[in-house]
C-alpha cells in the first residue's frame, strides 16, 4: 500500500500525470517503478523551486536547458555517472510520454 500522505502536498495534476506515467511503467519491475517515480518526483520539486516561474509544476517547464542545469546541479551534490545516467534514461522516457501525450 502506497502511503499518500508523503505526497499530500503534490498538486493534483502532478499526481495524475505520476499516475499515468506509472501505468506506462506497469511491465516493469518493481523496482523500475519505485525508482523512476521517485527520479521524477526529485526533478519535479527541483525544476519548481528553481524556475522562474511561481506556480505549480507544468511539463513546458522541462527544457533542455532545465535538463541539463539539473543534472550538473546532481553532479555537484556527489551523484555517481552511473546515477546520473539512470536520471538521464528515466528523463527521456517520461519527455517521450509527454510528447505523445499531447
Amino acid at each position: 500500500m502506497r502511503n499518500w500522505n508523503r505526497y499530500a502536498k503534490e498538486p493534483t495534476q502532478v499526481r495524475v500525470l505520476l499516475n499515468e506515467y506509472e501505468q506506462l511503467l506497469s511491465g516493469k519491475a518493481p523496482s523500475t517503478r519505485v525508482i523512476s517515480l521517485r527520479i521524477l518526483r526529485h526533478l519535479i520539486e527541483w525544476v519548481t523551486q528553481h524556475s522562474a516561474n511561481a506556480g505549480p509544476f507544468q511539463p513546458e517547464m522541462l527544457t533542455q536547458a532545465v535538463v541539463q542545469e539539473y543534472l550538473a546541479y546532481l553532479e555537484q551534490e556527489g551523484f555517481s555517472l552511473r546515477q546520473r545516467t539512470r536520471v538521464t534514461s528515466t528523463l527521456s522516457n517520461f519527455a517521450q510520454f509527454l510528447i505523445e501525450k499531447k
